[in-house]
């Protein structure tokens, strides 16, 4: 599973098994990749008090629709046609509705309690997972989405103090994210995945155009320079993660995207002396041990059907 915000985690799908086990290095770049993440999200929140969320949710569309195709040009000879064209135009509009709600919401929640609601799209895809393809759970995968979801309810409080719009738009970018990777499962089985991967970032680059429109307004030139930085470390995340899968199994490669919380929770508090409450932290590691454990043993039962009998 992918533990990367919506939509910032799908180069990686592109890829195989590991060519050359490095684990070593591959824990460094994964690491990397998440600080790079967490870096983009910091300044979409900076620059979201000048340029609206929308018009930062499209220029980012764009920078991942141009690395997807340099990374499909990279890997060589790949069919662009479609066995499930309207399946992977749903994934794309889906993936433009949750990029742009997920930098909505980081414009309105401190960062650390945006990432660590954004891990719940694990939860979301597991549940739709048991719903819509039969695939079935155990108690204890049970009891990790149990653990999750209590997480996110401790993040958002409800009943007691008012719950933030901004957290429940981060939670519906997070819901769209998992139906996302829910999508990705199911086209993976009628297109090849990096084919899926450049026609799903296309399709987000258009989706996001409209709203955009609607709001655009000519950033300033530091504006500008700050919106090519946000493409440039959104699309370095990806490539990041993309090639720490190649030298290491998901097992060891996933739990390191949970250092973004850490890289999250040191910059809000560098640069908008955002300090996290008890509740958000205590949340976040509900929901990162159920997602954690959910991730393991998905890695742990694929290897499994890969072993010859």
């Amino acid at each position: 599973m992918a533990l990367l915000p919506p939509n910032e985690s799908d180069g990686a799908a592109a890829y195989g098994p590991p060519a050359e086990e490095r684990p070593v290095a591959a824990a460094m770049i994964a690491i990397a990749a998440s600080f790079f993440v967490a870096s983009m999200q910091a300044l979409v929140r900076d620059v979201s008090s000048e340029v609206h969320p929308f018009q930062i949710a499209f220029v980012r569309a764009v920078f991942g629709a141009v690395f997807c195709a340099a990374l499909v040009v990279a890997m060589g000879t790949v069919t662009f046609r479609l066995r499930a064209p309207f399946l992977n135009l749903l994934r794309g509009v889906l993936g433009g509705v949750s990029i742009s709600l997920w930098f909505l919401g980081l414009s309105m929640v401190p960062l650390a309690e945006a990432t660590a609601l954004s891990f719940s799209s694990v939860i979301f895809a597991a549940l739709g997972a048991i719903l819509f393809l039969g695939e079935r759970m155990g108690l204890r995968r049970w009891l990790a989405v149990a653990v999750s979801l209590v997480g996110t309810l401790v993040i958002l409080r409800p009943g007691g103090e008012a719950v933030q719009v901004g957290a429940l738009v981060v939670l519906a970018a997070s819901l769209v994210g998992g139906i996302n990777m829910l999508l990705a499962k199911v086209l993976v089985r009628h297109d090849p995945a990096q084919t899926v991967v450049f026609w799903t970032a296309v399709i987000v680059s258009v989706v996001t155009a409209l709203p955009a429109w609607f709001v655009w307004q000519a950033p300033s030139a530091e504006n500008w320079g700050k919106l090519v930085v946000i493409g440039c470390l959104g699309s370095l995340g990806m490539f990041g993660m993309t090639y720490a899968v190649r030298y290491a199994d998901t097992t060891l490669v996933n739990p390191m995207g949970f250092t973004r919380l850490v890289w999250a929770t040191s910059l809000g508090y560098i640069f908008f002396s955002e300090i996290p409450d008890t509740w958000t932290m205590i949340g976040g590691l509900m929901i990162i041990s159920g997602t954690l454990y959910i991730g393991l043993r998905e890695a742990w039962l694929a290897r499994a059907a890969r072993r010859p009998p």
